[in-house]
């Protein structure tokens, strides 16, 4: 019995370690942007804590205003990081999905084309198997009615002499 051989077998390969790698790259920009709102969310609550505390003397209020207008400004620049990272996102994550369309299309070839080999082995074999029983048929159709194992045997050591 033959093996299975896919003739794009190579190109599938290679369709695949490009989907692995466009996975990677929108990963690693899902976990970026997963930072990016940590730090946005924990400078917010930064921000609320310091904007409801007290100050007894000016220095100390000098210091909570400058606390403050740092956390405005990384909490802003956070926000335009993020906004570049979602196009950033948004791009990987249609690479991705073209990538992994372009594999499902080989595969699915792929299964058609096994699913045919295995229809072209079944049919081989079934025809096989029906010429087997044909020709049993055909023996046991031409056999002689007073057919003797003794005439057999005889018949057996005279072309065993004979050779």
């Amino acid at each position: 019995m033959k093996r299975f051989k896919y003739s794009l077998n190579k190109l599938l390969n290679m369709r695949l370690g490009l989907e692995k790698e466009a996975s990677q790259k929108f990963t690693d920009i899902s976990a970026r942007i997963r930072v990016i709102n940590d730090n946005i969310e924990t400078l917010n609550e930064l921000y609320k804590k310091n904007s409801f505390s007290t100050c007894t003397t000016r220095v100390d209020e000098i210091i909570k205003n400058n606390y403050a207008y740092f956390l405005e400004n990384s909490i802003l620049y956070n926000k335009k990081q993020k906004e570049k990272m979602s196009k950033e996102y948004d791009y990987r994550f249609e690479d991705y999905k073209k990538k992994k369309q372009n594999r499902t299309v080989l595969d699915k070839l792929k299964d058609k084309e096994y699913k045919e080999f295995l229809h072209a082995q079944d049919k081989e074999e079934q025809d096989f198997l029906d010429e087997l029983s044909l020709n049993m048929y055909y023996k046991d159709l031409h056999k002689p009615e007073d057919y003797d194992e003794k005439d057999e045997k005889e018949r057996g050591e005279y072309e065993f002499e004979d050779r």
